[in-house]
C-alpha cells in the first residue's frame, strides 16, 4: 500500500520581520505571493519564537523545547540534549528528510541538521565561482543564494520518495541589505542611484549592521535609518519572489496538493527602533513575534487569533501527520495545539543567553561605535496576547509593554500596570519551575569551535 500521509515542507525566511509582510497589515507590497499563499492557509496572529536568533530559535522548532531546555544558545550554540529532532522523528516513521540551507549555522555540528538524510549547506549551494559572485552581489545582479536553494531543490526533490519532509532556510534578510538591483529599485528612493546604490553595496559588505546602525544614530542621520528599512523591504519582496517560484514550480509538477506548507521566520531584525540593531541582546516585539503561514491540504484558511509559540509547533505538525507525539511532548505545561484547533495559551515565553565576555569582546571591536551596554547579561519574557513583562537576568531589573497598543516598545508600564507585571511575573516564575535549566554545555571541539565561530562572524554575530 502506498503511503498516503502528505509532504511536509517547511520554510524559514531568516530574519524576516512579521510587520512586513502584507497579510499582517504592511502596505507596501512586499510579499504578493506569500499573501496569495495566506489567502488559502492558516495565519497566526501571534506566533512568538522562543529567542532572538538563528541557533535557539531553530532548535526549539525542531525539538519543541525552550532554549534552557535544548541549551543551544551562547556561549555553546549547540542543541545539548538527546531528544529527538523533527526530521529525526519524521525519519523514523517513514519520513524522507532533506535539509537545504542557505545559514551555514544549520549544520551537524550545530545539531540543527541532526535527522536529515541529506543535507545540502550554503558551500554546497555556490555553484559558480566566489569572485563571479562578489561582483554579481555587488553590481546587484544576484541574489544571496536563493535562486541556487531553489535550483538544488529542483534538482533534488524528483529523487526523493513520498512522503518527504523538507526544510529550506533563505537568507536574503539577513543583514547585509544589499538586494538585486531590480529590487532595490522599486523600494529606495529615486536619489539612491546606480552609482550611491554600488557605494552601499561595497560598504555594507565591510561592516556589520550594528556599526552601520551604531554610525547613523550617533549623528542623527534618519534618512540613512529609512534608507535601510528601505532596503531591507527589498530583500522581503526579493525572497517572497524567490518562495514564489518555487510554490509554483511544485504546483506544476503536482507536488503542492499534498503538501503542508509552513512559512514561518525564526526571529526579525532590529531597524534602530530604541537605538537598537541586529537580533540579540533583546527580546523586543519585532524579534520575537514572527510571521506563521500554514497551508494545510483540506483546511479552510482562517485567521488564527490564538497564542502560539513555536515550541507548539513539532507536536502540532506530529497530529497534522498521522505521526506519534514524542512522550516528552505530550501534556507540557504551558503548550497548547492551535494548528489542529485545539486551544489558546495563556502565556508565551522567550529567553537570550548573554554572548560572554569573549563574545562581547569580538563584537565590540568590530562594532566600536555601538552601544553594547544597552542591553543585560541574559534577558527573559513572559506574554501574553496584549503584555509582556521583559526581566534582565542580571539585575532582574523589569519593564511592561503594551504591545498591541505599543508594538516598538517605547512605554514602560511597570508602574502604570502593577497587576498585569505581577500575573506575568508568576508566570514567569512557573515556567522556569517548571522546565530547569539543563545540565553543563557539551563543548565543542577545537576544529568544531573554529568552524562555528567563523559561520558567527560572517553572519555577524561575533
Amino acid at each position: 500500500m502506498p503511503d498516503r500521509r502528505p509532504n511536509l515542507l517547511l520554510i524559514v525566511l531568516d530574519t524576516a520581520r512579521r510587520d512586513r509582510f502584507g497579510c499582517y497589515g504592511y502596505g507596501d507590497s512586499t510579499t504578493p505571493h506569500l499573501d496569495a499563499l495566506a489567502e488559502e492557509s492558516l495565519v497566526f496572529e501571534h506566533m512568538i519564537s522562543t529567542a532572538p536568533w538563528t541557533v535557539p530559535s531553530h532548535a526549539s522548532l525542531f525539538t519543541g523545547l525552550y532554549p534552557r531546555e535544548h541549551g543551544a544558545d551562547n556561549p555553546t550554540p549547540r542543541i545539548q540534549t538527546a531528544a529527538p529532532t523533527l526530521a529525526s522523528h519524521l525519519a523514523s516513521h517513514g519520513y524522507a528528510t532533506l535539509c537545504v540551507t542557505n545559514n551555514a549555522l544549520i549544520n551537524r555540528t550545530t545539531g540543527l541538521a541532526e535527522g536529515f538524510e541529506r543535507v545540502v549547506t550554503r558551500p554546497n549551494l555556490r555553484a559558480t565561482a566566489r569572485l563571479q559572485r562578489q561582483v554579481g552581489y555587488v553590481l546587484g545582479t544576484r541574489d544571496s543564494g536563493a535562486e541556487a536553494t531553489n535550483q538544488a531543490v529542483m534538482r533534488l526533490l524528483p529523487e526523493i520518495r513520498q512522503p518527504f519532509f523538507l526544510f529550506l532556510n533563505y537568507l536574503e534578510c539577513h543583514w547585509p541589505y544589499v538586494p538585486m538591483r531590480a529590487f532595490e529599485r522599486r523600494f529606495a528612493p529615486r536619489s539612491h542611484t546606480w552609482l550611491r546604490s554600488l557605494r552601499t553595496r561595497l560598504e555594507f559588505r565591510k561592516i556589520t549592521h550594528m556599526e552601520k546602525v551604531g554610525a547613523l544614530l550617533a549623528r542623527g542621520d534618519h534618512d540613512g535609518v529609512r534608507l535601510l528599512a528601505r532596503l531591507y523591504d527589498a530583500e522581503v519582496a526579493l525572497v517572497d519572489d524567490r518562495v514564489g517560484r518555487l510554490l509554483a514550480w511544485l504546483r506544476r509538477t503536482g507536488r503542492f496538493d499534498d503538501t503542508i506548507v509552513i512559512v514561518t521566520s525564526d526571529h526579525g531584525d532590529m531597524l534602530g527602533e530604541g537605538g537598537q540593531a541586529m537580533h540579540q541582546g533583546s527580546l523586543h516585539e519585532h524579534l520575537i513575534h514572527v510571521p506563521f503561514i500554514a497551508r494545510v491540504p483540506g483546511r479552510r484558511a482562517a485567521r488564527v487569533d490564538a497564542l502560539a509559540q513555536t515550541t507548539d509547533v513539532f507536536a502540532g505538525l506530529c497530529r497534522l501527520l498521522d505521526v506519534p507525539v514524542p512522550a516528552h511532548l505530550e501534556q507540557r505545561a504551558f503548550a497548547a495545539d492551535p494548528l489542529n484547533g485545539e486551544g489558546t495559551r495563556e502565556y508565551a515565553f522567550a529567553e537570550w543567553s548573554h554572548w560572554g565576555d569573549a563574545g562581547l569582546r569580538s563584537l565590540q571591536r568590530r562594532a566600536p561605535s555601538y552601544d553594547f551596554s544597552q542591553y543585560p547579561r541574559g534577558v527573559e519574557a513572559a506574554q501574553d496576547r496584549r503584555y509582556k513583562l521583559v526581566v534582565a537576568q542580571d539585575t532582574g531589573d523589569e519593564r511592561l509593554y503594551d504591545v498591541v497598543a505599543d508594538p516598538d516598545e517605547t512605554t514602560d508600564l511597570l508602574s502604570a500596570k502593577p497587576a498585569e507585571a505581577a500575573r506575568l511575573r508568576g508566570a514567569l516564575l512557573q515556567w522556569r519551575e517548571a522546565f530547569p535549566r539543563a545540565a553543563g554545555a557539551r563543548a565543542f571541539t577545537t576544529d568544531e569551535e573554529a568552524r562555528v565561530e567563523r559561520h558567527l562572524r560572517d553572519l555577524g554575530y561575533m
